[in-house]
This record gives structure tokens, sequence and C-alpha cells, in this order.
């Protein structure tokens, strides 16, 4: 059996080739794992007549029975763990001539890690991208060790993070409003010295017919106490050791300087109305509709809901997109190419809530249903009235901008009588 070529002239080339080892290493290694173990291929006949590691049969296995060369790719163990198990194998009297395709097999997989700039982790982003199970794993992983690291370089963590915008028509029926709230859990300092931004809000005082502006749940517009933005019945403690930077109307809440967090975390909930930030129908200068938020510091868990009266943007469904920041001034690319080459192409599926209040729930943040539904109860609407969205993500990348995004539907025709 002779080496396949690896000398791809492109990354579709180098694809086609990474297919070809996998079907030998398919091919070849089922048949020393049958010799071993027969037709049902059952990792602890593996274990018991090979004697080697229960996990490393259960993932020669696994691949063997995968329904695609990028599965098997993925789930193959490394160079390294095949060679232990042929040579087990060799040992437990498996003829040579069946041994020898799977050597050849193992050896061409090495090649190919060794062609792939990146190895391993180059392989797996490659084949990733038709595999929607692989990509995934190869994502979480990756965002995992970026969450470590950037813990490390911060100094400060967050365990999870969660916000709900509840968008619906203004007082005067001309704009669309929206109710925001927001909730940080187990926020901790690491590093004693680190600074720890936690969010940051512009209290722009000025407002009037058209003007998107902030205002409190009580109805202050540029509250002169930012404070007034927090909500002390999910902050813990009530008052949390915040520390605020103001610069103008922008201000930043940050951990106050010596607040012992280590050992007793904080949580943070804060919440504003949004009053016209959003037109209610499609213009030429608006076609889309939005609000992105910058996540600054690494968290565990991530939960975003988007909630849509049913009395505005009928029928348009909202998208979820993560992209780099922009330069300072910069708003939203009108250009499509510019604008997808500033995406960050990770998954983020949107999952479509069921209508009713049972559905804000989230057991991987118990506060979140709670905080919804007061937020709904402040706003004095009904969460049935909306059409929910949700989006959950495990080691969310940081210093990333997240969006929820809508095209907004053109006006219905006018009828005549």
């Amino acid at each position: 059996m002779n080496p396949i070529d690896l000398h791809p002239a492109d990354s579709t080339d180098m694809a086609a080739r990474a297919e070809a080892v996998a079907e030998a290493l398919r091919t070849s290694f089922s048949n020393v794992v049958q010799e071993v173990t027969g037709p049902a291929m059952r990792p602890s006949r593996l274990v018991t007549r090979l004697g080697v590691d229960k996990s490393l049969a259960s993932r020669i296995t696994r691949s063997l029975r995968s329904d695609t060369p990028s599965q098997l790719l993925h789930f193959i163990p490394s160079p390294s763990g095949l060679g232990i198990f042929l040579e087990a194998a060799g040992e437990a009297g498996v003829p040579g001539d069946v041994r020898t395709p799977a050597l050849h097999a193992l050896e061409n997989l090495e090649n190919l890690l060794a062609e792939v700039p990146g190895g391993r982790s180059g392989l797996q982003a490659l084949i990733s991208e038709d595999v929607a199970e692989v990509r995934h794993r190869v994502e979480r992983s990756a965002a995992q060790a970026i969450h470590r690291g950037m813990t490390s370089i911060l100094g400060f963590q967050c365990e999870a993070l969660s916000s709900a915008l509840i968008l619906h028509p203004s007082r005067d029926g001309r704009w669309v409003d929206g109710l925001e709230i927001g909730y940080r859990e187990g926020v901790r300092r690491l590093r004693p010295s680190a600074p720890a931004a936690l969010f940051s809000v512009n209290l722009a005082r000025t407002s009037g017919d058209g003007v998107a502006h902030l205002e409190t749940l009580d109805g202050e517009t540029g509250p002169t106490d930012p404070r007034a933005l927090l909500v002390p019945e999910f902050c813990v403690p009530e008052e949390p050791p915040l520390k605020l930077v103001q610069n103008g109307d922008h201000v930043i809440f940050a951990l106050a300087d010596g607040a012992e967090t280590l050992h007793r975390p904080i949580n943070v909930c804060s919440a504003f109305y949004i009053r016209n930030g959003w037109v209610p129908r499609r213009t030429e200068e608006n076609p889309e509709e939005g609000r992105d938020y910058l996540l600054p510091y690494p968290c565990r868990t991530l939960i975003r809901d988007l909630y849509i009266h049913e009395d505005i943007w009928f029928g348009a469904e909202p998208y979820f997109q993560m992209h780099f920041p922009r330069p300072g001034g910069v708003g939203r690319e009108s250009d499509p190419e510019v604008d997808r080459l500033n995406r960050l192409d990770m998954v983020a599926p949107v999952e479509r809530l069921a209508p009713g209040s049972r559905a804000v729930e989230s057991p991987e943040i118990a506060a979140h249903g709670r905080i919804v539904r007061h937020a709904f109860d402040r706003l004095g609407m009904a969460p049935e009235a909306f059409r929910g969205y949700r989006v959950r993500l495990s080691y969310p990348v940081p210093m990333i901008v997240q969006g929820w995004w809508v095209t907004l539907p053109p006006d219905p025709p006018a009828t005549t009588d």
C-alpha cells in the first residue's frame, strides 16, 4: 500500500486528501479491530484481549463507527495512541498482513498532521467546516483555552452573564422603546490589584422627540446617581462594592479597589429603559435595527434574550452576530463584503422561545428567569405578547462584540376600498 501524496496546493485539496486518509484509517483499523473482537467491535473486548486502556479502546471504536470522514478524524486517537493499539494487536497475534495496511494508514495520518499548519488543531479547524458537531466541539475546546488565558491575563472573571432586551412600541407609537436588564453572576477578582470594569452606560441627559436616551426604571432621565440603574433585589450583596468612574456622560461600573471577592464573589444586576431607540418600520436609512454588546471579560456561561412585541416588526426574525470591535466612530458597515470580513464566524444558534412566562427559565443561570419576569412586571406587559429568542454560549470569547439584529420588513402595500 503506497503512502498517500500529501503535498496539497490549497485547503480544498488538503481536505480531499484528509478524507482519503480517513477512509484508509477506517478500512484498515476496522479489519484489525474485527480480528480481535469479531463484527461487533466492542471496546470491552479490546480491553480484555489486548490490555489497552478503556478510553483508547472506546475512542477507536467510536471513530470507526462515525458517519463521515471528518467525524472519524475528529474522534480518532492520536498517532501515538494508535501505535500503542497496533503494537498490542501484534503481541496478541493479529497477523502482519492485517496490521500492515493499518501501519501505512497511521503513517499517512502522521504525514498529514505534519503538513497541516497547526497539526491536530489545524486539521480540526479544516474539517469543522462541514460537520456541525465537530465544529461545536472544536470551538468549545478552543474557547475554554481562551477563557483560562484571559482569566489569567485580566486577573478577574465572571461565572455567568445574562441579558434580556424587551422591545415594544413607544408611548406615542412613533418609535420603539426597549427595557434592558443585565445580570453578572459570580464576579470575583483573582489578582488583588487587577482593575475590573463590569459594564458601562451613557447617561446623556438630552431627550426629546426622536432623541434616543436612557431612563431609569423609575422614569428618571440622566440620573444624578448612576447607582439608580442597579436592581438591588438581584445584587449580592444588595449594595455591591462598586466604584463609578465618570467621564462626561459615560459611566463605568467597576469593582471597588480592595474589594475582597476571591472567596466572596458578587452578583450585579442593572436595568434601564432605552427610549426612542429604534424605528418602527423600514426606511432607506434603517433597513436593519439591532443592539450590540461588547463582552469585556471571560465568563463560563452567557445567555442573551430578545423579546419583540407582537405589534412591531411583524414577520421579522432576528439573527445573532459576533464581530470584531470597530474603530471609534465607525458605525455598522453598509458594504456586505466589509461586514462579512468583520464577522467572527462562530456557531451561535438562535432558539425560538415558547410563548409565556415559563419559557424565560434557564437551567444554566437560575436567577435569569426571575430577573426577566421582574423586567416584564416593571414594564407592565405580559410575556405572552412577545416573540422570544435566546442564544446560549459556553465560554464565549471575550473582547468580541455580540449583537441582536433584525432585517426590518417593508411596510405592507396600502389597500384600497
